[in-house]
């Protein structure tokens, strides 16, 4: 069936039985409050409330009520024939619609997204943004980038009206119905604000001397700003690195370290895989690693990683013994 509307939620179903046990009508209760329209309901709960095919069973079914719990009112929804008819042709739509395998299009600035459970699934802006601007059919290939796997996750909070502060170490967000959700600062890299979030100015400042930035967005999950501190801890990383590029001695001694271990492995690799005898190869081998102790600048060690010449008619490699 057709998504609820913004006043509707978790509903149950009622009854109320008139005179002579003959079906009066059905009860749909609401959680929300009574949508501020002319039919004070919305298209998705009248037909709901209609297609519940009591009428079925062998009852008598004219009208039915929906109960809002939050405004405390009850609205009377008459069951006309235009009404019947909308439901079953959305009946119709929906098993026509469950049966195929290609998706419908998704609203376009509809109130019904912010409501709905299927919103991060669907994903209605993204993909009229995709179809409105297709990918330039002449630019170059995206090259794939394989970042490393951070153990932190990011944190979204997009329960509207809630407020993140922060305790002792600890980011603590509050719903509007006073849940209590906490996160330390080690389980998260960044959090995501969606929509109506507040910070608190402790949060903030606790986040940006962290190092841990956050991001905006909207309620539809578009980006609308960093927060980020200065990053003091990266600077001083970095200034430490450029003082030790700019030594002569540090500058060989890394680069000295770099180049061993390479030879190292490759004569390791060498002695596992190769036959037959390869002595000359590694002879050479600790030649090279000879003269690379003993470099007294920085371009000696340059060309000394590479892998000599095994044997005449380049002899396969076997294959490495497990016993």
């Amino acid at each position: 069936m057709a998504g609820t509307g913004a006043s509707s939620g978790r509903s149950t179903v009622s009854h109320v039985v008139g005179a002579g046990g003959r079906w009066g009508g059905g009860v749909e209760r609401k959680r929300g409050k009574v949508p501020a329209n002319e039919e004070r309901s919305w298209d998705p709960e009248r037909v709901q409330l209609m297609a519940q095919l009591l009428r079925e069973h062998g009852f008598h079914v004219d009208h039915g009520i929906l109960d809002f719990a939050a405004s405390r009112r009850r609205v009377g929804i008459t069951f006309t024939p235009d009404l019947e008819a909308a439901t079953l042709r959305y009946i119709e739509l929906a098993r026509t619609q469950a049966g195929s395998s290609v998706l419908p299009e998704p609203l376009r600035d509809s109130p019904k997204c912010h409501g709905c459970s299927l919103n991060g699934i669907c994903l209605p802006d993204e993909t009229l943004a995709l179809q409105e601007a297709p990918p330039d059919p002449v630019a170059p290939e995206v090259r794939r980038l394989y970042p490393v796997r951070s153990d932190a996750t990011p944190l979204y909070v997009q329960e509207q009206g809630a407020r993140v502060g922060t305790e002792k170490g600890i980011l603590v967000v509050r719903t509007p119905d006073e849940r209590r959700v906490t996160a330390p600062f080690g389980d998260f890299d960044q959090p995501v604000l969606l929509g109506n979030v507040q910070i608190s100015a402790q949060a903030l400042h606790t986040l940006c001397e962290a190092g841990i930035p956050f991001v905006h967005c909207s309620t539809g999950h578009w980006f609308c700003g960093l927060t980020a501190g200065l990053g003091i801890r990266n600077g001083y990383d970095k200034a430490a690195q450029f003082t030790a590029a700019a030594d002569p001695e540090r500058r060989l001694d890394i680069a000295r370290r770099f180049v061993r271990a390479k030879i190292q492995n490759q004569r390791t690799l060498l002695r596992r895989n190769a036959q037959p005898a390869v002595g000359a190869a590694l002879t050479e081998l600790d030649l090279s690693l000879r003269e690379v102790d003993g470099a007294g600048c920085i371009d000696e060690p340059l060309g000394r990683a590479q892998l000599p010449r095994l044997l005449p008619g380049d002899a396969p490699p076997t294959r490495r013994r497990t016993s």
